[in-house]
């Protein structure tokens, strides 16, 4: 059961989403399918940025739901590879790129007798692109079985609008997936810390997430964190891993699924050799940017978890997946 956590404060929104795959046995047991899967993706469309995270069904038909999301977004057959062509369908406003997401999904899931019955639902966080960039925040959730088994998704919007108008200080948040109390519980005292910043906020929502491992199998203790600022001209789309204590690898800076309608990259991999460091000194920072798009693409690492005195080796690659069988 993923845990999703959406913050929207003071001009940013933070998606933290952790990253293992597990799968329900007898007797209320969980066996870990996959601890280091990324369950998120961001989209560039004509009028919007956002961040795109699921919670339920992992596999169908075959393939990574991952992949399987990105490749409805973009109409194509989406396979890793570090740079690939966009879409033309992402050249469009967001609410049809999201209409036709719910479409293709629909499909996909009713021709997979495995994944047809499980639940399956989405979060959509991001901005709306103009000259006042506006925060949102959607959903994509199954409704029940119709005639012949099929289930379809219908979309919920959350005010966010509403409350920041009503709030103009306040930090809308909101969780989705696993239902423990002690990331919702550590999200409404959250509410009543000052002096917070962006990343002290992303750190919390991480160590809530950490201890909720500790709670459940069916959680894992390792995250991928997006932040999106459309006014950051180094970095609209800042991606975070903060490894696992039993990682075995965590100097490495990762990102998710990106595609813009010129652009798609799949899940990446970074050597931490010759990145900076971070204005605030806690990260170590790489990352990429797309000319076609203007999108600057942030990868971060906490300094605690970078190696130093190691090889000198400058490396980029695409994430290594367990197979879905």
């Amino acid at each position: 059961m993923t845990v999703i956590v959406n913050t929207i404060w003071g001009g940013r929104i933070i998606q933290v989403v952790d990253r293992q795959i597990s799968q329900r046995q007898a007797l209320g047991s969980a066996l870990v399918v996959d601890d280091l899967s990324t369950k998120a993706c961001v989209v560039l469309c004509s009028n919007a940025l956002v961040s795109i995270a699921y919670t339920g069904v992992a596999v169908t038909n075959g393939r990574w739901m991952d992949t399987v999301i990105a490749s409805c977004l973009s109409g194509l057959q989406l396979d890793n590879a570090m740079i690939q062509l966009g879409s033309s369908l992402l050249a469009r406003p967001i609410h049809l790129v999201v209409q036709d997401l719910a479409t293709n999904l629909n499909g996909r899931l009713n021709s997979d007798p495995r994944a047809r019955a499980q639940d399956l639902q989405l979060s959509i966080v991001g901005w709306h692109l103009g000259r006042r960039p506006a925060p949102f925040s959607w959903k994509l959730v199954r409704g029940p079985m119709q005639d012949g088994g099929m289930r379809y998704f219908s979309i919920e919007r959350d005010p966010v609008g509403k409350f920041l108008r009503e709030n103009p200080r306040g930090l809308h948040g909101e969780t989705l997936g696993d239902p423990g109390c002690t990331v919702n519980d550590g999200m409404g005292a959250l509410g009543n810390t000052t002096g917070y910043t962006h990343d002290d906020v992303e750190r919390h929502v991480k160590n809530l997430i950490v201890k909720r491992a500790t709670e459940t199998r069916t959680v894992g203790s390792e995250s991928l964190a997006i932040q999106l600022d459309p006014f950051d001209s180094e970095g609209q789309v800042q991606i975070t891993r903060y490894p696992s204590a039993e990682s075995g690898d965590p100097a490495i800076l990762m990102t998710c699924w990106l595609l813009a309608p010129r652009l798609i990259c799949s899940p990446g991999t970074e050597s931490t050799f010759g990145c900076a460091y971070s204005a605030c000194g806690n990260y170590m920072v790489g990352g990429f940017s797309d000319g076609s798009s203007k999108l600057k693409v942030r990868a971060r690492l906490p300094l605690e978890k970078a190696h130093f005195g190691g090889p000198a080796v400058l490396a980029y690659g695409t994430q290594t997946r367990r197979s879905t069988v």
